[in-house]
């Protein structure tokens, strides 16, 4: 659960970036791992619930094995269908791990509620709940979605404000302009989302999205 970590990235210093110009709210819903997570140390503070899951700081992959390709394939370089020896590719991870690791460590350092666990605490891959995360300081308050829209309305300074659900919209503009397969493919996911049943750990659930929330105030 989560995402890759080139998508996971991308956001995160988009998150980053908007943070600049105005204070981003991230809540939390059931599952917020791995680059749910990362993404959402990129916002000005984080909410979640007492029972989200948070965390999961780490990388996983696989790697091709040339045993496996068919007979008939034919390749130049040694490397050219795996991408690099099993060596090469820890390393490649080993890069990753301590990036996603120290993201985290220098934006929770500096968050209203700071990190209390030293790097390696951090990036052992552990799904905490978000009592534990409050107290470790890998969020910053504990609340519901409605907490978070008010404290972004708070730091922005806005009293009277609206709600827009981007999703609703994005399909509302989708529909129109949009081809019927990603019309079809948007709505299944927004329908997953809006249903989030309970997160089972031992369902393997692997087709539903990790689900976090960003509260932007517009002006």
């Amino acid at each position: 659960p989560g995402g890759g970590a080139a998508a996971g990235h991308d956001i995160y210093y988009q998150v980053r970036r908007l943070r600049d110009e105005k204070p981003v709210i991230a809540s939390m819903d059931s599952l917020a791992a791995s680059a749910a997570y990362q993404i959402g140390v990129g916002a000005t503070e984080i909410y979640a619930k007492p029972a989200s899951l948070v965390g999961n700081v780490g990388v996983i992959s696989g790697q091709p094995q040339p045993e496996i390709l068919n007979e008939r394939v034919i390749t130049t370089g040694p490397f050219k269908s795996t991408g690099g020896s099993a060596t090469s590719w820890m390393q490649k991870l080993d890069m990753l791990y301590a990036d996603f690791r120290d993201s985290v460590v220098v934006e929770r350092s500096g968050a209203p509620n700071p990190l209390k666990l030293t790097p390696a605490q951090v990036a052992t891959g552990e799904l905490w709940i978000g009592v534990e995360a409050k107290e470790y300081g890998l969020i910053d308050e504990l609340g519901s979605v409605l907490d978070a829209i008010d404290r972004a309305a708070e730091l922005a300074g806005v009293k009277n404000f609206e709600v827009v659900n981007v999703r609703e919209e994005y399909l509302a503009n989708l529909q129109t302009t949009g081809t019927v397969a990603e019309y079809e493919t948007a709505l299944k996911l927004y329908e997953a989302l809006d249903s989030q049943p309970e997160f089972d750990l031992t369902a393997q659930q692997e087709d539903w999205p990790t689900f976090y929330q960003i509260y932007i105030p517009l002006e």
